[in-house]
């Protein structure tokens, strides 16, 4: 039922896309389990059992040979371009996360309160929000900050790329 605002009538296929593109990412990863479960579970607990790894090692053998499993999955089944971006993208998430951990922060939460709290949350334009939020964010990643001992975001990042190579 419209209010008399021809807005009401309008479709927002950006947002259909998005919904669809959620249920086809997320909502079959439990079928997903079961169909990798039938093709590894069985190789994977023979190895297990058969290695002669302390048995206190054995559940972090299981889990690292499933993550290297399911990555070379996601990256063997992309085109190559695709596979590179996922990879950066994976990288960078974990990246923040270990920097996360370890200095027991949230720097995305963080980044978003401080900018939300900056500038509001209502923008004019896309361009507007784009303009603001290149520089804050050019700006955010680049001072030190208390909660990472003093370290700027980008640098603690780094760190943690080096201790990890990733």
């Amino acid at each position: 039922m419209s209010n008399g605002n021809e807005q009401d009538d309008v479709v927002d296929f950006g947002e259909i896309v998005d919904q669809e593109a959620e249920k086809m990412i997320f909502e079959k990863n439990h079928q997903r389990t079961i169909a990798l479960s039938e093709l590894w579970l069985d190789a994977m607990v023979e190895k297990i059992v058969q290695s002669d790894a302390p048995d206190d090692r054995k559940l972090e053998m299981m889990f690292v040979m499933s993550t290297n499993a399911i990555l070379d999955l996601l990256m063997g089944s992309q085109p190559e371009e695709v596979s590179l971006l996922v990879a950066k993208n994976v990288d960078e998430y974990l990246r923040v996360a270990l920097v996360n951990r370890k200095y027991g922060t949230d720097l995305m939460q963080t980044f978003q309160d401080e900018f939300f709290a900056k500038h509001g949350e209502d923008f004019e334009t896309e361009e507007q929000l784009d303009r603001l939020l290149e520089t804050f964010d050019e700006n955010w990643w680049n001072t030190k900050r208390e909660e990472l001992e003093g370290l700027t975001p980008n640098k603690a990042v780094r760190q943690i790329s080096e201790e990890y190579g990733i």
